[in-house]
């Protein structure tokens, strides 16, 4: 029974709909967050709307020791108050997990996305786009999807995975290989890597074990 439990908990689950972690406004206050409490990565601008905005990533801290989030922000005169002060407006946040625990596949340490959130007002921007971009291009890091994906996230690797100059893998948690390299995802149920969440109980064994134990990883944007 513990093994079998392991093996579901392990399968990379398509899961239905789509998660919001709250709009934000678990960030800081209502969205808006200190200057004073993140750090900020770096500076860009970026298209928005057709007017350029001048951007920042910050990371900012969450409750797990491991995780935080990062965070692409721009700045907006919090006016709540009588006393105005600029903060930071979150527009995308990842909550991402630092871990060593995979360094037999010969990527280093990664970051396991745990979740990946934009404004509603600010999606269909490119913004998720450009948050992954700039961790792995600038900040050279590698990351890894988790076992949950939601329909946003889905897409969102199928899409890095059909992009000119992103390179997305496929690896075997299980056996600690690299089983696909550069790889163009199909689809947001790419068999390879996702089982449906309905047919983990009730699906065939072939169904069920479909994608156990597979994982995404983003390498590098060229």
């Amino acid at each position: 029974m513990g093994n079998k439990l392991v093996d579901l908990c392990e399968q990379a689950l398509a899961m239905k709909g789509d998660y919001d972690f709250g709009n934000l406004k678990y960030i800081g206050t209502g969205g808006l967050i200190s200057k004073r409490v993140v750090k900020v990565i770096l500076e860009f601008d970026m298209q928005l709307s057709g007017k350029e905005e001048h951007l920042y990533l910050i990371e900012c801290n969450s409750d797990h020791p491991n995780q935080k989030y990062y965070c692409i922000a721009k700045e907006e005169v919090d006016d709540r108050w009588e006393l105005k002060v600029d903060r930071f407006r979150i527009l995308t946040a990842m909550l991402a997990e630092y871990t060593t625990k995979y360094r037999g596949l010969g990527y280093g340490p990664f970051r396991i996305v745990k979740g990946v959130e934009t404004l509603t007002s600010a999606r269909g921007l490119g913004l998720g786009k450009k948050l992954y971009t700039i961790l792995v291009d600038d900040l050279k890091w590698t990351l890894m999807g988790d076992q949950e994906q939601y329909a946003g996230a889905r897409n969102l690797w199928t899409s890095l995975s059909n992009s000119p100059g992103f390179k997305v893998d496929i690896v075997e948690l299980a056996t600690g290989k690299v089983i696909a390299k550069d790889v163009n995802l199909q689809d947001a149920l790419d068999e390879r890597i996702w089982t449906d969440e309905d047919l983990k109980l009730t699906g065939t064994k072939e169904e069920r074990m479909r994608g156990r134990f597979n994982r995404l990883v983003l390498t590098k944007v060229i």
